[in-house]
């Protein structure tokens, strides 16, 4: 906007702000949900859940590398499998593997008892803990500490192609800071962890989650682990983001587009028109 101010000389009035165009079927699961922490959107979410075979009543976390299924997502799923696994945080990781199929059957076939204790045994991983919890939580010293594995299924899937569904079906959301990603998951309420960028092109996209208080950025796994886990574990928190999220989603955009790039074509349509008679006079 202000670059077509500068550049163009337009004023305020030539602007339509609209939100960026995003496939047909987030609007449709958007008008379907309503708000994601209602009584409404709960339901629906449970629906998408039995429909993509997850299970209806464990919170699940999404998380997405591309359609080439890059980045280093197998060193963020191992960090929320052993970070979930040991504060007793039962989930489901959809791991979105895109055309990677190595990955995809490297998750599948991996040993997750040993990633567990691979973990455990790290002294960063318990330096991080201890921070996360000194800040985070607000338990005192009396309170008892949870020693209950928590149960972690990890589900790793190919390219898909209803990834609205999958974002409905989640509660947090773990990507690249993309913007047609990001603004997906506003338009279905969805708080959503940045993990990375590419410089320049998708540094603002970054500033817009946070300004807007849907989401974090971090680069670092264990970290990125711990804070989701926080996150789950204090509901009103997730339901804040939700709804900040959604706030700022604009499900609708394309349609909106089109309809007022038919409308400011018929108004031109017919102001040549009527120059063209006003010559023939």
């Amino acid at each position: 906007m202000k670059l077509g101010k500068r550049r163009g000389g337009l004023r305020d009035k030539n602007f339509i702000m609209r939100g960026l165009p995003i496939r047909n079927q987030f609007a449709v699961h958007a008008k379907a949900m309503g708000e994601r922490t209602s009584h409404q959107g709960l339901t629906y979410q449970k629906q998408i859940r039995r429909e993509l075979e997850l299970k209806p009543d464990q919170k699940t976390v999404l998380v997405v590398g591309g359609g080439e299924g890059v980045g280093s997502l197998s060193n963020i799923v191992d960090a929320l499998y052993a970070t979930f696994a040991k504060q007793g945080i039962e989930a489901t990781l959809a791991v979105v593997c895109g055309r990677n199929e190595k990955l995809r059957k490297e998750l599948q076939s991996k040993d997750w008892d040993q990633v567990l204790e691979k973990v455990k045994k790290s002294k960063r991983k318990k330096f991080l803990e201890f921070i996360s919890s000194s800040k985070r939580n607000k338990k005192t010293d009396s309170e008892p500490q949870k020693d209950t594995i928590g149960k972690v299924e990890v589900k790793a899937l190919g390219f898909v192609s209803n990834m609205a569904s999958y974002m409905v079906a989640s509660d947090v959301l773990v990507s690249k800071a993309g913007p047609g990603t990001i603004a997906e998951a506003a338009a279905l309420g969805l708080p959503i962890m940045l993990t990375s960028y590419l410089p320049g092109q998708e540094a603002g996209n970054v500033d817009i989650v946070l300004k807007a208080g849907f989401g974090d950025f971090c680069e670092e796994p264990e970290t990125i682990a711990l804070e989701i886990a926080c996150w789950l574990q204090e509901s009103l928190l997730l339901d804040e983001m939700s709804r900040k999220a959604q706030g700022v989603g604009t499900p609708h955009a394309a349609e909106e587009i089109a309809l007022d790039i038919g409308k400011t074509t018929q108004q031109w349509m017919k102001r040549n028109e009527l120059k063209r008679k006003n010559r023939g006079m």
